[in-house]
């Protein structure tokens, strides 16, 4: 039951950035406007939901779309939150590297979610056994 449960928490992760893939590649502009967008699909997902093996790509995807503050246009006022502050600034080759990080941790969690899925229907009693 133990992996049923994990298999849950994985597949809902996995279902926010395999939105957030879509969204990279179908978003219609350029790589940081795309990166905000997809941030906002997995914005939702901790760290806990997502295996051990892929919480150090998370923080750093977090951590890289985080890294400016929350900033204030103080002659209108406008805020202009952490994520929005730090793509403002960020050059596309650093936001390319951040999409490729989102996608393979996309396509890790992916496999790894097949795998439990398989480990699961190996434990189960078929039933067709014993059957000739």
């Amino acid at each position: 039951m133990k992996n049923l449960s994990k298999l849950t928490t994985y597949k809902y992760a996995l279902g926010k950035f395999t939105k957030a893939v879509e969204t990279l590649a179908t978003y219609p502009t350029v790589v940081k406007e795309r990166l905000f967008a997809a941030s906002l699909d997995f914005a939702v997902v901790r760290r806990e939901d997502l295996p051990e093996e892929l919480h150090e790509d998370f923080v750093w995807i977090k951590e890289a779309l985080t890294k400016r503050p929350e900033g204030v246009d103080l002659d209108c006022e406008y805020r202009r939150g952490d994520i929005r502050n730090t793509l403002f600034g960020m050059r596309n080759t650093t936001g390319s590297k951040i999409a490729t990080r989102i996608v393979g941790l996309e396509r890790e969690l992916r496999q790894i979610c097949h795998e439990i899925d398989l480990n699961i229907l190996a434990s189960k009693p078929g039933k067709d056994k014993g059957r000739s």
